[in-house]
């Protein structure tokens, strides 16, 4: 059972993946390991020989999954510790059915400007999240993710708004990842100490 469980959200690009990749260097001693939801879905989709080509094959394709066997019970069964560090979940069932599965849940939202978002996903060429170089059309490419009009459906802003913790990540990755340790490593500690034996 996952004792311990820390949710990042964020919108694209915001940084999820690098604070979770920090993370699990940092505090990986401590027993934390890290998923990534979007990868859950890649491995069933390989397996299912189903195409993702872009953000509407992706959501489709969690539907199909989620109506087989819920995208909750399937991180649940990727974890091979008790602490774990989820990104890239977008959808508020999967966060309800979480929550009443694991000992304890905090969720963590990264704020970052439109502008700064373009940028990183500039930097690492990413085909996914740019259809042109252009920040209106990156604008336009996401917002399919901000409000579904169900718990089911995408709601990046739900997940954001609703986050247990707020951090800029406007500024350096690096002090990104100094806010978000703040936050992870004294629970983790806690936790440890609460269960001697983990």
């Amino acid at each position: 059972m996952i004792e311990v469980m820390f949710e990042l959200v964020g919108h694209p690009d915001s940084g999820k993946s690098e604070v979770r990749k920090h993370l699990v260097n940092t505090c990986g001693a401590l027993g934390l390991t890290g998923i990534r939801a979007s990868g859950i879905l890649e491995e069933y989709c390989e397996a299912e020989g189903i195409e993702l080509s872009d953000r509407a094959s992706y959501a489709k394709a969690f539907k199909k999954m989620n109506r087989e066997q819920s995208a909750a019970s399937r991180i649940l069964e990727k974890a091979t510790t008790p602490y774990v560090v989820l990104d890239g979940n977008r959808y508020p069932s999967v966060e309800d059915e979480l929550k009443e599965k694991v000992g304890s849940f905090t969720s963590i939202a990264l704020h970052a400007r439109l502008s700064t978002r373009l940028s990183r996903a500039r930097g690492r060429g990413s085909s996914k999240d740019i259809s042109a170089g252009d920040i209106w059309q990156f604008y336009c490419d996401e917002g399919p993710e901000y409000f579904g009009p169900n718990r089911e459906d995408n709601n990046l802003i739900y997940l954001i708004e609703t986050a247990d913790h707020h951090i800029n990540a406007d500024g350096p990755i690096e002090e990104m990842n100094a806010a978000v340790e703040a936050i992870v490593l004294p629970r983790l500690l806690l936790a440890k100490a609460t269960n001697p034996t983990e």
